[in-house]
């Protein structure tokens, strides 16, 4: 954020009810301007999925599996395979064990991670029960400032 100082204030200022008024009702027009072009893109996302799902069905169809249409686009159907994640504490054991004595601690802990919003909630309620801790391996966490916004409409 250092790199926005200079036109942040750096010292106290005035300013009107009217003007923080002003302000806030043009952000709930732009918030209201990007909820709509979320859902417009959302809208035509499901559109090209669709169209996707028909040419596939069409070549399928048609007994074949690629196509070219000249000078516009070459389209073919794939195969590709995609492995879950192992749900059960049964099972990430089976699988890091695995791992582990195939190919060594350090292949499995490059292949291992935490989703951040886990690893967050876990890390603040470990600071928040011993609020000196240093958890090994973890740089201390960045603070960003965020504005909350509640719509009263």
């Amino acid at each position: 954020m250092e790199q926005f100082n200079e036109w942040m204030p750096q010292e106290k200022v005035e300013i009107s009810v009217t003007e923080m008024d002003k302000l806030i009702q043009q952000l709930s027009e732009k918030r209201k301007e990007y909820e709509a072009s979320k859902r417009a893109s959302a809208d035509k996302y499901r559109e090209l999925e669709e169209l996707e799902t028909l040419v596939m069905n069409t070549l399928k169809t048609a007994g074949r599996s690629k196509y070219e249409a000249e000078g516009v686009a070459a389209v073919d159907i794939r195969v590709r395979e995609s492995f879950t994640t192992p749900k059960s504490v049964e099972d990430k054991t089976r699988l890091f064990n695995y791992i582990k004595n195939k190919y060594g601690a350090d292949t499995l802990l490059t292949m291992t991670s935490i989703n951040h919003a886990t690893l967050n909630s876990w890390a603040s309620k470990e600071i928040e029960a011993d609020p000196g801790l240093q958890i090994p391996g973890m740089q201390a966490p960045t603070a960003t400032e965020i504005l909350y916004f509640r719509s009263k409409e």
